[in-house]
């Protein structure tokens, strides 16, 4: 028979056991270099990660995804960044030099660097100069448009032609892109607030990576409550209402939405949550709209560079004498 044991404490674990909510696992070849960092992870001062190790027999599981890069992540400094850092730092996911994300963070980016220096595209904060995209993983929690938004959006839509790409609009933002001409991400026409935050939520595709949750959700308030089709408005090919009010169709009163740009399997993905700031207060069973974090998270993971093999960055040092005597 199959034997579990808790990683930290050693105990046994009953079997059988079942999970839910999208676990992650480790393949067996690479625990020995995982353990050391979960041994790490878990000394943390307050941190309840449960992690269960196969000591003997098998195991059967559907594996969604299998993660073969680290995503490099972008937050969009629109005056609510604060939203990304508690999220990103109650997770234990550091900037990219591995402290708490702040202010100071390298990929906190302004609109100015995310609109670039001239009005063409591909020229912003999230491109390489060679034009390959800089980053996998784009947030904006709260943005509300300016003088600068439309070549933001313009940036950003070029940015998602790469198939590796993810931008993740949260509350205002949602609006902010998709309602800008140059937005369109997912609709023909755009999108409106059309009511308070929808309750009682149902979760419409659970076997979505997206959508892993683990009890209920409640829908948190904001300047964008719920989402719904502007007037002539439809949604592209391919988009998923992922989460909506219980009693309402798949066009209406939504919480959290899915698709490809302009439903091109080639293009990057967009995903939109309504609700301003969802908690962080644990444990989720009884915080059931702390899984608005847990939606966010689950989208940083649902990146196109997070299974794709990523080049590293090519760095040329040049070197040479001073001067030369010879010739």
């Amino acid at each position: 028979g199959s034997s579990l044991q808790d990683f930290e404490t050693g105990a046994a674990i009953a079997v059988p056991r079942s999970y839910r909510g999208g676990p992650f696992l480790i393949d067996a070849a690479d625990v020995g270099a995982a353990s050391p960092i979960i041994a790490a992870w878990q000394v943390t001062a307050g941190d309840s990660t449960t992690v269960h190790r196969l000591t003997a027999g098998t195991f059967s599981a559907d594996v969604a995804r299998t993660l073969t890069s680290a995503p490099r992540i972008a937050i969009l400094k629109d005056g609510f960044e604060s939203i990304s850092f508690g999220n990103l730092n109650a997770a234990g996911i550091p900037d990219v030099v591995g402290n708490a994300w702040s202010a100071a963070s390298a990929d906190v980016l302004t609109q100015a660097a995310v609109a670039g220096p001239s009005a063409a595209t591909g020229d912003g904060a999230l491109f390489h100069s060679g034009g390959l995209p800089r980053y996998c993983y784009m947030v904006s929690n709260h943005y509300e448009a300016t003088g600068t938004t439309p070549q933001v959006v313009g940036e950003t839509r070029s940015w998602l032609g790469d198939p590796s790409t993810h931008a993740f609009m949260q509350c205002a933002a949602a609006t902010a892109f998709e309602n800008d001409v140059s937005g369109r991400f997912l609709t023909t026409n755009g999108i409106q607030d059309d009511g308070g935050a929808p309750l009682p939520v149902t979760n419409r595709v659970p076997s979505n990576p997206l959508s892993q949750i683990d009890g209920s959700f409640i829908a948190d308030s904001g300047m964008l409550d719920s989402i719904g089709l502007a007037p002539s408005s439809t949604f592209k090919t391919g988009v998923q209402t992922l989460f909506n009010q219980t009693d309402s169709p798949l066009t209406q009163r939504i919480v959290f939405l899915n698709g490809r740009v302009d439903g091109i399997s080639s293009n990057g993905r967009v995903t939109y949550l309504a609700g301003h700031d969802y908690s962080l207060a644990l444990p989720i069973s009884s915080n059931p709209q702390t899984n608005g974090v847990r939606l966010f998270l689950n989208s940083i993971f649902e990146s196109g560079c997070v299974t794709d093999p990523i080049q590293d960055d090519v760095v040329i040092t040049k070197s040479a004498p001073a001067y030369s005597t010879d010739g």
